[in-house]
């Protein structure tokens, strides 16, 4: 071959390792950036320590600073959850479901907390042994906590209303979710 052919076809191989490296470099940055979709303030279960972190659009934590909380509406339900083992292990609903506000005022549920209760039954396959429903304007979070075997991890999600599911945002391990910031 002559030099000048050699030369082309190793100008050419480093323009594409170059570009393959910015390709990887920005898949990247954007996995692991802080171009993050929701802050959220959780407590620890042992030693009620406070941590904030901020979620990005792949689920990824992020340590942040510290914050305020979103104002939003907290309700809880209580006694909701039962479990079966009929052709499987499944989550029922009870007929003694109640939900709460702080105050532990009883709150009517409206169709779109009943459709909450419904999917979390569906979607979860181990005991769940609380939830908490956070209402920022009419738009839910919905935390989890399962019992799994000696796990207790917290699930957050985002209730889609207009796809009727449930978004899994973040698994917090043994982490109550305390607030939620919302980036809009």
């Amino acid at each position: 071959m002559n030099k000048s052919v050699i030369i082309t076809i190793l100008v050419f191989v480093i323009l594409i390792i170059v570009a393959l490296f910015c390709d990887a470099q920005k898949i990247l940055a954007d996995y692991n950036s802080d171009n993050i979709s929701i802050r959220v303030i959780t407590e620890d279960e042992q030693d009620q320590t406070k941590e904030y972190w901020g979620i990005n659009n792949h689920g990824n934590e992020i340590s942040v600073k510290k914050f305020k909380a979103d104002d939003t509406k907290v309700y809880y339900l209580d006694n909701c959850y039962d479990r079966y083992t009929k052709d499987g292990v499944r989550n029922y609903i009870t007929d003694n479901c109640e939900m709460h506000d702080e105050y532990e005022n009883i709150i009517p549920r409206n169709n779109e907390i009943e459709k909450i209760i419904s999917l979390v039954a569906k979607t979860e396959t181990h005991s769940i042994t609380s939830v908490k429903i956070f209402d920022k304007s009419g738009n839910y979070y919905v935390r989890v906590r399962l019992n799994v075997n000696l796990w207790c991890p917290y699930k957050l999600y985002y209730f889609d209303q207009e796809n009727n599911k449930l978004k899994l945002i973040h698994t917090f391990g043994e982490k109550d979710v305390i607030g939620i910031k919302i980036n809009e």
